[in-house]
């Protein structure tokens, strides 16, 4: 997880929900939902706007955020080639090589990150 991003409730409930995702052969990849922390500027409409951005990003397009705790097996990352040195957006790019190799899975649980980064 990025350091501005945190599960909410159990770490088991985390630990197990990615588990069995990670457990299906058909999954290259598992992410959390995403969900922003409160105190974003522009208040409550403009976080649910990129909340609801994101979702559907994850969901329709298989392409969720770094900070939504992506998730592989070891395997899989050595498959892919590792992460690669990019200067910028290398979660984009490993998303884009897992949905190649296999079925992005986003979880029934949400990653609460900052909103910082759209704090311009």
């Amino acid at each position: 997880l990025f350091p501005y991003t945190t599960l909410f409730r159990s770490a088991r409930r985390f630990d197990a929900l990615m588990l069995d995702a990670l457990a299906d052969p058909s999954t290259s990849l598992a992410a959390f939902g995403y969900r922003l922390a409160p105190g974003a500027r522009g208040g409550g409409l403009w976080a649910s706007a990129v909340e609801a951005g994101a979702r559907s990003r994850a969901a329709w397009l298989e392409l969720p955020w770094g900070d939504q705790g992506l998730s592989l097996t070891t395997a899989t990352l050595r498959r892919l080639g590792g992460v690669k040195a990019v200067p910028l957006l290398e979660d984009v790019d490993l998303v884009l090589r897992a949905r190649a190799a296999g079925r992005v899975r986003v979880l029934a649980a949400d990653a609460e990150t900052s909103p910082r980064r759209f704090d311009a």
